[in-house]
């Protein structure tokens, strides 16, 4: 298993996001996780290829996430 994870700034906005495409794509999988500089999104994938696109989208696409000019990075839970 992968985790994509975004650190964003307004929880609630994308929470809302979160929860409306977890209700197209069940294997959409996320929490948060509060830090000092604000809270980080952690999105679970089965693989590599599918959490690195996942976190393309959330900062190309996602306008909660989008908005920030944020980043993201991929690891493998685990590991």
């Amino acid at each position: 298993m992968f985790v994509t994870k975004v650190p964003i700034e307004n929880k609630k906005n994308v929470e809302i996001k979160c929860r409306e495409i977890r209700e197209v794509d069940e294997t959409f999988r996320f929490n948060f996780k509060e830090k000092s500089y604000g809270w980080l999104l952690i999105v679970s994938s089965r693989t590599k290829d599918q959490a690195f696109q996942r976190g393309e989208w959330l900062i190309n696409k996602c306008d909660p996430i989008k908005a920030q000019d944020t980043y993201y990075w991929v690891h493998e839970v685990g590991k």
